[in-house]
C-alpha cells in the first residue's frame, strides 16, 4: 500500500478540480466528480450530506476501528491571476487556499485503501466536506450524521500551507486554529446639516470612537499575546454635506481559547455600551459564533509526529505554532478525538499566501500529504 504511487494521478487529479473553483453549498461540479471518481474505481457506499458533501467508506476485510479522514472541498470569491495551464474557468471564484490538492490526496487516499481492503482490519470513511470558508459545512454534515454508520473513532485532517517549506510537516499541539466570531454594530444616530452639528447625534464620531477603543483593546493584549479584535467594515454612506443617520461597523474576534473567547465578546460587549450610553445614541451590537478552537488531540498528535519521523526523518519536523485564521475542522475536534496538522507546500516560486488571487503550492506536498495520513491512518488500524 502506497500513496506515491498515485503521484501523477492525484496531480492531475487537483489540476482538474482547481478549474472548476465553487463556493460554499455550491459545489456541484466538484461533488459530481468526486462521486464519479470513487465510483470508477469501485466504491458503493457512498453518501450525500449537507447539500453538497458526501461521505464514502472502505470496508476492511476484518473488523477494527473506523478512521475518518476530513477533506475540504470549496473554493473562494476570488478572481485568479496566475497563468497557468489550468486556470479557473469560472470567472470570480478561484481553488486560492488549496482545497483542490486537498480532494486529489482524499480521493488518491480512497483508491489505495479500497485497492488494498482485504488487508485491512477495521474502516475508513473519506468526509468531502463543503464549505469550510466562512459558512461551515462540518457542524451540519455532523448534525446529519456523518459520523455514524459505521461510527468513527478517530478524525484525520490536514491544510496545504505556503508558510511553511516543502515538504516540511507542521506538528502544534494544544489549540492550533483560532476561534472566530464575527461582531455588527448598528449605531442610530439622527443625520442632518453638516453646517448644524449641534442639531445631529453624530453616528460617525461615535463609531470613530468605538473602531478606535476596540483597536485600543486588541493592543492592549489583556488576554494573550494571540488574541485578535479586528475592525473590517465602517459603513456611513453619505454626502459630503449631511451627517448620516446610521452606521454599520463589521468586525471579528479570534481567540485560541475558549474561556477567553467568552471573557473578550464580554469586555466588547460592555466598551461599546459604556461609550454609546455617555453618547446617548442608541445601537445594536450582534456577536454571530462562527468556529470553536481548533484543538489536537495530544495522544493522536504524538502518533502523528511519529508517523511524519519515520516517513521524512526528524529534520522535516516543526513546531510552527498556532495560526489565527479558523478551521471548521474544530467541530470534530469537539465532537471526538482528531488530529489536524499542517502541511509545507511553499517553495521559491510558489510563495504567495492563501486566499491571495495568485496562491499556487508546490505539488509535491500532496504525495507528503496522502503518505503521512495513508501511513496515520494503518497505525491507527493496527490491531489491538
Amino acid at each position: 500500500m502506497n500513496a506515491k504511487s498515485l503521484e501523477k494521478e492525484m496531480i492531475a487529479l487537483r489540476r482538474e478540480f482547481h478549474q472548476i473553483p465553487e463556493v460554499a453549498f455550491e459545489e456541484f461540479k466538484t461533488s459530481k466528480k468526486i462521486k464519479e471518481y470513487l465510483e470508477q474505481f469501485g466504491m458503493k457506499d457512498i453518501k450525500s450530506y449537507a447539500s453538497t458533501g458526501i461521505a464514502a467508506v472502505v470496508y476492511g476485510k476484518n473488523p477494527g476501528k473506523t478512521i475518518g479522514v476530513r477533506v475540504d472541498i470549496d473554493a473562494l470569491p476570488v478572481t485568479e491571476e496566475n497563468e497557468i495551464p489550468y486556470r479557473s474557468t469560472h470567472p470570480g471564484k478561484m481553488h486560492a487556499c488549496g482545497h483542490d490538492a486537498h480532494i486529489a490526496i482524499g480521493l488518491g487516499l480512497a483508491k489505495v485503501f479500497y485497492e488494498n481492503r482485504e488487508s485491512l482490519s477495521g474502516n475508513v470513511k473519506f468526509i468531502f466536506q463543503p464549505a469550510e470558508e466562512g459558512v461551515g459545512g462540518a457542524e451540519p454534515m455532523i448534525k446529519e450524521g456523518v459520523l455514524q454508520n459505521p461510527t468513527v473513532d478517530y478524525m484525520l485532517g490536514c491544510h496545504l500551507w505556503p508558510e511553511i517549506p516543502s515538504p516540511k510537516i507542521d506538528i502544534t499541539s494544544g489549540s492550533t486554529f483560532a476561534s472566530s466570531d464575527v461582531f455588527q454594530l448598528h449605531i442610530k444616530g439622527f443625520g442632518g446639516h453638516g453646517g448644524m452639528p449641534e442639531k445631529v447625534k453624530d453616528c460617525v464620531y461615535a463609531g470613530a470612537k468605538v473602531a478606535a477603543a476596540l483597536k485600543e483593546l486588541y493592543f492592549s493584549a489583556p488576554y494573550e499575546k494571540k488574541t485578535v479584535i479586528s475592525v473590517c467594515s465602517f459603513e456611513a454612506p453619505s454626502a459630503a454635506n449631511v451627517y448620516p443617520a446610521s452606521c454599520v461597523i463589521k468586525g471579528t474576534i479570534r481567540t485560541l481559547s475558549e474561556k477567553i473567547r467568552a471573557k473578550v465578546k464580554e469586555d466588547i460587549r460592555s466598551l461599546v455600551t459604556q461609550i454609546l450610553d455617555a453618547l446617548n445614541i442608541p445601537f445594536e451590537l450582534t456577536i454571530t459564533p462562527e468556529y470553536p478552537t481548533l484543538v489536537n488531540d495530544d495522544k493522536l498528535l504524538s502518533i502523528m509526529e511519529s508517523c511524519a519521523k519515520e516517513l521524512f526523518g526528524d529534520e522535516q519536523i516543526i513546531h510552527h505554532g498556532p495560526t489565527m485564521a479558523a478551521e471548521d475542522f474544530a467541530f470534530f475536534t469537539q465532537a471526538l478525538p482528531s488530529c489536524h496538522v499542517k502541511i509545507g507546500c511553499g517553495n521559491s516560486e510558489c510563495c504567495m499566501p492563501l486566499h491571495n488571487p495568485k496562491f499556487n503550492l508546490d505539488e509535491s506536498a500532496i504525495v507528503t500529504a496522502a503518505s503521512l495520513l495513508e501511513r496515520m491512518i494503518l497505525e491507527l488500524l493496527k490491531p489491538e
